[in-house]
C-alpha cells in the first residue's frame, strides 16, 4: 500500500507458555503462582510453559497423631483395632480406638464400675464409671473429689461405699495434686483421711501408712484435746491458716473431703 511495514512483534509481559513474551531472552523467567490442595496452600513455579511443583503439604498415609495427615477434613480417622490389656480383671480381648492422637484399649463386653478398679482393662481406674463424685488420676490411683460438706466420719463411710479411702498422701507430689484439685472445685477447707481418735497426739491415717506430713506452722495445735482430732486441707480463708497446707478440726465440722483408690 505504499509504506513500509515491520512485523517484528512488540514485548508484552510474560505468561506460562514457554515463550519469551517479554523478550529478555529468558522463557517464562520468574512466573509462580498460589495453589492449594486439601492440605493447605503453597506455590507452584512455571517450568517449559507448565505450572508446576506445588509446594502444599502432600497428604500422606493417616496415623493416630492428632494430625489429618491424608487432608480429608477428619482428624485420626482410623478403624478400631483389636487390642490384648492386662489390668484389674486380667489379660482381655478388647478393641483399641483412636482419639486425641492416643490409642485406647478397652475390653469388649465389659462396663466400667465405680468400684476403685480397672474394669475394662484400659490401664484407668474408674473412667467413665458412674461414680458420685467427680474422679481425677494421678500416679496411678483414682481421686475422688466429693464438694458436698460432710463429716469427717460421714465422708469416710461415703468413700468407702465405693471401695475408696479418704485420701492418704505419700509426698509433696500428691499433695501439691490434691489440694491444687480441691481447691479449685471448692474454695474450703477438705477432710483428708489423717486423724487422732483413736490416741490424743498419736495422727495415723485411715488406710494405709504414710511418714510425710503437711502441718500449718504451729499444726497439730490439739486446741482442744479430744475435740480437734481429724485432719483437713486448709483454704486461707480466715487469714490465720495457709493455703494448701493441713491443720486438726473437730471431726464433726462439716466439709467436702477427699476419696483415694487403696
Amino acid at each position: 500500500m505504499g509504506t513500509w511495514f515491520c512485523d517484528v512483534r512488540e514485548p508484552t509481559p510474560e505468561t506460562c507458555d514457554g515463550f519469551d513474551q517479554d523478550c529478555d531472552g529468558v522463557i517464562d523467567d520468574g512466573l509462580t503462582r498460589a495453589c492449594s490442595n486439601s492440605c493447605g496452600s503453597g506455590i507452584e513455579t512455571c517450568l517449559s510453559g507448565v505450572y508446576t511443583g506445588c509446594t502444599a503439604p502432600t497428604p500422606t498415609t493417616e496415623v493416630c497423631d492428632n494430625v489429618d495427615n491424608d487432608c480429608n477434613g477428619m482428624v485420626d480417622d482410623l478403624p478400631p483395632r483389636p487390642c490384648t490389656v492386662s489390668g484389674g480383671c486380667g489379660a482381655v480381648t478388647g478393641t483399641e480406638t483412636c482419639a486425641g492422637g492416643v490409642w485406647t484399649c478397652s475390653a469388649m463386653g465389659i462396663t466400667e464400675a465405680c468400684n476403685g478398679r480397672d474394669d475394662d482393662c484400659n490401664g484407668i481406674i474408674d473412667d467413665g464409671a458412674a461414680c458420685p463424685c467427680p474422679v481425677r488420676h494421678y500416679g496411678g490411683h483414682a481421686y475422688m473429689f466429693c464438694a458436698t460438706p460432710n463429716s469427717w466420719t460421714g465422708g469416710l463411710a461415703a468413700c468407702r461405699a465405693s471401695s475408696y479411702e479418704l485420701v492418704t498422701i505419700n509426698d509433696a507430689g500428691e499433695n501439691t495434686f490434691v489440694t491444687d484439685a480441691a481447691l479449685t472445685d471448692r474454695n474450703d477447707d477438705w477432710w483428708i483421711g489423717i486423724s487422732d481418735q483413736a490416741m490424743e497426739g498419736t495422727w495415723v491415717w485411715a488406710y494405709g501408712t504414710s511418714s510425710y506430713t503437711h502441718w500449718d506452722p504451729g499444726e497439730p495445735g490439739n486446741y482442744m484435746a479430744g475435740s480437734f482430732d481429724c485432719g483437713n486441707i486448709e483454704n486461707g480463708s480466715d487469714g490465720t491458716e495457709a493455703r494448701t497446707w493441713w491443720a486438726d478440726r473437730p471431726c464433726s465440722n462439716t466439709r467436702p473431703y477427699v476419696c483415694e483408690t487403696r
